[in-house]
């Protein structure tokens, strides 16, 4: 399939030089697979992170971060417990219990080589995920949001598996895309979207 890029106005469009042993960008120790073997997030983007969804878009003042009102949020959720009514965070998102509660237990010591090897899996994890984007320098949040607009799933599902997903199906950043300083009105909406996204279903 030929990669796929989006054009300024956002429409995805074919790029024809597509032969990927010649791609300097792509590693060939770790080909595409022809049959897809990731599994769709059961959450839907909502409505809510669509109204923002697109490079650009401007966040309107209910979307943006309130610290006390997430702060009421998170305490509403800790409250009710595991098996309590749903909390919803500002972005229309059901609040895990779990992941709330396990950031605010106090974790026991790791041993070295345990907490080594979890350094070593979240560095081979960046590397790949550099290896797909083809780029040195890391922007995250960016990088997360532009998979999460082309598989047209939430912001906060994203993942290695999704970027592994996203470079399968063709899709690759275009010359220069995402380099450099980003305007500020695109950085408050990818701020928008990250805040408070590890404690989402």
């Amino acid at each position: 399939m030929p990669p796929r890029t989006r054009s300024a106005a956002g429409s995805i469009e074919e790029v024809r030089s597509t032969d990927r042993k010649d791609d300097p960008k792509i590693d060939p120790k770790k080909p595409d697979e022809s049959v897809s073997t990731w599994i769709p997030p059961k959450t839907k983007k909502s409505e809510l992170e669509r109204s923002i969804g697109y490079v650009g878009a401007p966040v309107p003042a209910q979307l943006k971060h309130d610290f006390g009102k997430s702060h009421k949020r998170d305490q509403e959720v800790l409250g009710k417990g595991p098996n309590g009514s749903p909390v919803y965070d500002r972005l229309g998102y059901k609040i895990s219990h779990k992941v709330l509660k396990g950031a605010q237990r106090r974790r026991a010591p790791r041993s070295s080589k345990k907490y080594m090897a979890f350094l070593e899996a979240e560095m081979a994890k960046s590397r790949r995920i550099k290896e797909i984007m083809g780029r040195c320098e890391s922007k995250a949040f960016a990088w997360q949001d532009r998979v999460a607009r082309d598989l047209d799933i939430p912001f906060h599902t994203v993942d290695l598996p999704e970027y592994e997903e996203w470079h399968r199906r063709g899709f690759r950043l275009e010359p220069g895309e995402l380099e450099g300083k980003l305007p500020e009105e695109e950085d408050e909406r990818l701020m928008t979207l990250a805040i408070g996204s590890a404690f989402r279903e």
